[in-house]
């Protein structure tokens, strides 16, 4: 080949490598039967098969029902090393039965430790998922800088920074308080329920979770490399260019 044109398509070629290499999150998949399950009223819990049994084990996909949209039935995943800086995109593939109106949530508790939100030190923080809908055909998603959370004290049991309807995407939250970035999300939750009483025959609902895939802002190590290689790729390249003129 020749050398002159391999000079200058080698940017071109390490810049399409960097690209390819750049998939900005590493996705993290969310076991339902892995979950901690919890709630209260007349919440049950039904093991069923899911898309991801050959991962998660069988009967992987979880079915939360419950009696009334008064009461409430949550998922639970700790250990996920996710902290509020670096939860990306996620989507939990979902099937949901409720009526009209009612939908599922996303809740993310953490401790300030920061103590940036004046809450007392040690109480339980809740970033809980507020507004009219959530989830689209099978998808429940969750975009940091779309989807809308207040802020609840869980220890004292009230609301901070103006109550229930002062919700806002992740994202800003971040961005007015960013010692939040480095809390440690130590429960990461699905739930449903706690919603006002309706006039329908039947109040009931459930919510099955096939799966969650829980995207990070933190590219993986291999691609940092990779985009460190490249770098000096195109920095050579450069060099040699301006040399010869």
């Amino acid at each position: 080949m020749n050398t002159k044109k391999l000079r200058f398509a080698l940017p071109a070629i390490v810049l399409a490598a960097m690209v390819a290499a750049l998939p900005a999150k590493a996705d993290l998949l969310l076991c339902p039967n892995a979950a901690n399950q919890g709630g209260f009223g007349g919440d049950t819990f039904t093991a069923l098969p899911g898309s991801q049994d050959a991962t998660c084990g069988a009967n992987s996909a979880v079915k939360m029902d419950i009696p009334t949209n008064t009461d409430y039935a949550r998922l639970a995943w700790t250990g996920t090393g996710l902290t509020l800086g670096t939860l990306g995109l996620t989507n939990a593939t979902v099937t949901l039965v409720a009526p009209a109106g009612d939908q599922p949530y996303y809740m993310m508790t953490f401790q300030d430790t920061g103590d940036v939100l004046g809450a007392p030190s040690g109480d339980q923080m809740l970033m809980l998922e507020f507004q009219s809908s959530t989830v689209s055909g099978n998808n429940m998603a969750l975009d940091p800088s779309t989807t809308l959370f207040n802020i609840y004290d869980n220890t004292a049991g009230t609301y901070f920074l103006g109550g229930q309807s002062n919700a806002h995407p992740l994202d800003y939250w971040l961005t007015t308080y960013s010692a939040l970035s480095t809390d440690t999300i130590d429960g990461f939750r699905i739930g449903e329920g706690l919603a006002a009483g309706c006039s329908l025959a039947s109040c009931s609902e459930s919510l099955t979770i096939d799966h969650v895939d829980v995207g990070s802002t933190v590219p993986e190590p291999a691609t940092w490399s990779f985009m460190v290689l490249g770098l000096l790729g195109l920095a050579v390249a450069g060099r040699r260019k301006m040399v010869k003129l």
